[in-house]
């Protein structure tokens, strides 16, 4: 399961050009309710897709204009464009806002989600057989809390996950990089001088984690932190 990040801190909008020109064609200069609301339900799955649960506010009235060649730009913060939040309605006069409304929406984002399929222990495994997809409702979720389910088979536990509860990616314990007596290559830096030698961990480690390992050759031991490389990197200032 892919997810496509719809949450970005950028602000969208988004012009129904097509419902509003059948207007300008029988000169009419009126927006109904029930269009405006139908038109914001379609700007909303237009941002969000179209797996989403729309509740407009029932007080939007008809809108009504002396210019028949008015449009309607629909914009909202699509960091935002779920939960309780606002759709705006601007109406133009050519590159001129004659008006704008505040429109308050209720937005249930669902996905298709890995979902336990029994109650699961801290530290263990988990299979396929463990997984259900369920949609779900992820309105209050971050984007980097969904996890991909293509990749979960294998993973171990860090936390006890009860039946049915969405799998989330801090449930899992991070894919280790380096294993304890495992032998590593240590780049040792200094400015802009680089000396590389090896040693042994002494525990396990993932990308971006911090490891205690025995160089070679010597009984100290040193600190370094594991790079998307696997060999350990330790600064000297």
């Amino acid at each position: 399961m892919k997810f496509r990040q719809i949450h970005k801190k950028l602000f969208f909008s988004f012009l129904f050009i097509l419902i509003f020109s059948v207007s300008r064609v029988f000169g009419e200069s009126n927006f109904s309710a029930e269009r405006l609301r139908q038109a914001c339900k379609s700007y909303v799955e237009s941002v969000t897709g179209n797996d989403v649960d729309i509740t407009i506010a029932t007080n939007i009235i008809d809108q009504s204009f002396d210019n028949d060649n008015i449009i309607a730009k629909f914009k909202s913060n699509g960091s935002v464009l779920k939960g309780n939040t606002h759709i705006a309605i601007e109406f133009y006069n050519g590159q001129e806002l004659i008006k704008r409304l505040e429109i308050p929406v209720r937005i249930k984002v669902f996905r298709n989600m890995p979902v336990s399929a029994r109650a699961i222990r801290k530290g263990e495994e988990i299979s396929d057989a463990d997984i259900r997809i369920i949609r779900s409702d992820v309105t209050y979720l971050r984007d980097d809390d969904l996890v991909d389910d293509d990749y979960m088979s294998g993973k171990k536990a860090s936390r006890n996950i009860p039946e049915g509860v969405i799998l989330l990616n801090n449930y899992f314990a991070p894919d280790i990089s380096i294993s304890r007596g495992d032998k590593v290559t240590i780049i040792v830096e200094s400015g802009s001088v680089r000396i590389r030698s090896t040693g042994v961990s002494l525990q396990d480690g993932s990308i971006g984690g911090f490891i205690r390992i025995k160089r070679d050759g010597s009984k100290k031991i040193i600190e370094g932190k594991i790079g998307p490389d696997a060999m350990v990197y330790l600064k000297i200032n």
